[in-house]
């Protein structure tokens, strides 16, 4: 009785009620406000699905457990088509026609894979290897999304790890995933993806990335952070990389720089960092959308406050606007100029135009 019961391949599935209808009100409340909407597809393991049964089926079977999500199943036909059907039923309930239950325009396709071991888990693979995995999930989702919507497009979840890998076991490279991906293209078939980065400060916990000592202005750095963005709009605004003559989507699709408390200094370098990550974005016109995580500072983080509100259950301020919400509120607007004005102190520049630099192309390097 709680379920949606939906058919796939001669098959009848099922789908949470509850869930969905939760998915619904955000995704239709969206649409009712011209957001765009782009879903991140992630795979509980066994030990973590609601369901024991679907769990098992979608859980690689190379899987280790300390990852947080698994790649998805799809070497027999039973978890493929389980996996696939539940694509389907997404896609095909968020890309009606009337747009009952809102839209889907982007589908992120699992989480910061170059680091895998960690968040996307199919135990320790070689960058060849994990790609041809990868890269099946990515097609399925985007032929299944093309078969409700003809503009439909997957993107790859990347960390900040650049051209150096996290660490040895299962991660990889940004750069070396994204080469891989367009070999596989260039085999296979093209198809429309995009990138979705995750420029973070080099460290988490600090929000002043102008002080990044391994972001580089190089297409060799080994991290990409606010201070460097340029290394990635130049990757994207290459002809090398662009999809039928046109410049691939980059999203920087979650990242914000951190309060390490509630104190007037963190909150106010939690501020200004974010008004230079915002001067940084608005100079490359490769990036298409700047999406802040989070809105709200969130417990299972880790400890990390990188909300623009804070905790909800704040003893003194539940909820409470940060310096930096009202930063994000600015920006972009009259009022931007003065509202950041103050960074320029803290991050030591009279200008702007300070924080710009050029990258050398690909080829020049």
């Amino acid at each position: 009785e709680n379920n949606i019961a939906f058919e796939y391949n001669g098959k009848t599935y099922y789908a949470d009620k509850r869930k969905i209808e939760q998915y619904d009100q955000l995704i239709r409340y969206a649409a009712e406000h011209e957001i765009n909407v782009s879903a991140i597809i992630l795979v509980y393991p066994k030990l973590w699905s609601t369901d024991p049964k679907v769990g098992m089926m979608l859980e690689h079977p190379e899987y280790e457990r300390f990852g947080a999500y698994t790649m998805p199943n799809l070497t027999n036909l039973d978890s493929l088509n389980l996996y696939a059907a539940a694509i389907d039923f997404i896609a095909s309930r968020y890309n009606r026609s009337d747009k009952k239950y809102g839209r889907i325009h982007r589908w992120i396709v699992h989480n910061e894979v170059n680091s895998g071991g960690i968040w996307t888990n199919v135990g320790d693979k070689t960058a060849v290897e994990f790609m041809e995995m990868y890269h099946k999930s990515m097609r399925l989702i985007y032929y299944t999304a093309r078969k409700y919507d003809a503009n439909a497009e997957v993107l790859i979840s990347l960390d900040h790890h650049w051209s150096k890998a996290f660490f040895e076991k299962g991660c990889y490279s940004a750069v070396e995933l994204l080469n891989l991906l367009k070999d596989f293209c260039s085999t296979e078939g093209n198809f429309k993806w995009g990138v979705a980065i995750h420029p973070y400060p080099e460290n988490l916990v600090d929000p002043k990335s102008w002080l990044d000592k391994r972001a580089v202005h190089s297409q060799k750095t080994p991290l990409i952070t606010f201070k460097n963005l340029e290394v990635i709009d130049a990757w994207i605004k290459n002809p090398d990389n662009f999809y039928e003559a046109h410049k691939r989507t980059l999203l920087l699709s979650e990242q914000n720089p951190n309060s390490i408390d509630y104190s007037e200094t963190a909150l106010t370098e939690q501020a200004a960092g974010l008004a230079y990550a915002w001067k940084k974005v608005i100079a490359c016109d490769g990036i298409d959308a700047y999406i802040a995580h989070s809105w709200i500072d969130a417990r299972f983080e880790g400890g990390l406050k990188t909300g623009l509100r804070k905790y909800p259950d704040d003893k003194n301020d539940p909820y409470g606007c940060k310096p930096a919400w009202y930063i994000f509120r600015d920006a972009g607007t009259p009022k931007e100029d003065d509202a950041f004005q103050f960074a320029k102190e803290i991050i030591d520049i009279s200008s702007w135009k300070e924080i710009y630099h050029t990258v050398q192309s690909e080829k020049q390097e």
